[in-house]
């Protein structure tokens, strides 16, 4: 398998260097880091990365999730998974960062191989959009929807992945396909299944009721 593009924009260096220093321990990941959103911005000129790791506070607003928010559009125009790392606690911030079309969220401290499973499940579902594109010859984004659910960890400003606009009436199909693929890829271990698709094991019973799925179909 090619190592996937990963962009970690973090301006705290020794942060930056054991993340990179983890992705690249993985051997799966072609990894440049960026301090700033302006030398992040000089990377994409010749660089495109699948996912990219983005701290909201980045110079010169450290205190302000702007300069981190500002890096999402141009990201996601070129087709990468951004998840955003941050200290900042506002919700208000995630729910900008999720309405600007970042695909996680992540607060600070986080470990390793939290990032690494968020990291996983976008290239995951990009290589999905890569299918549909391929088979229905249409553009389509799996993004996540800007809400407030009540979840195993709490209280989450995210909900449940949606299709872009247009793929309604596909919905059903490749959302069974979503879940079939990702039950082959944990050898149809639920607790493994959900965390990869990033639900509650309830919500993956449901949804499995719901498409008929049993064990070896």
């Amino acid at each position: 398998m090619p190592e996937a593009n990963l962009l970690i924009v973090e301006d705290d260096r020794v942060l930056a260097k054991q993340l990179k220093l983890f992705f690249r321990a993985q051997g799966e990941y072609n990894i440049i880091t960026a301090s700033s959103r302006d030398e992040a911005l000089e990377i994409l000129e010749g660089f495109t990365p699948q996912v990219a790791l983005v701290d909201l506070g980045l110079p010169p607003f450290e205190d302000s999730p702007e300069g981190g928010l500002s890096l999402i559009p141009p990201l996601v125009e070129r087709g990468t998974k951004v998840i955003v790392l941050t200290g900042q606690t506002s919700r208000e911030a995630a729910v900008q960062a999720i309405a600007s079309g970042a695909f996680d969220y992540i607060m600070k401290p986080a470990e390793p191989e939290t990032l690494e499973l968020s990291v996983k499940r976008a290239l995951f579902l990009r290589e999905i959009e890569e299918e549909i594109r391929r088979r229905e010859g249409r553009e389509v984004v799996i993004r996540r929807e800007v809400g407030t659910v009540q979840g195993e960890e709490g209280t989450s400003p995210l909900t449940e992945y949606a299709f872009s606009e247009g793929l309604n009436e596909l919905r059903d199909k490749f959302e069974r396909e979503i879940i079939e693929k990702a039950l082959n890829t944990t050898g149809f271990n639920v607790v493994r299944t959900a965390r990869l698709l990033k639900i509650s094991r309830e919500a993956l019973y449901y949804l499995l009721r719901k498409h008929g799925i049993r064990r070896g179909e």
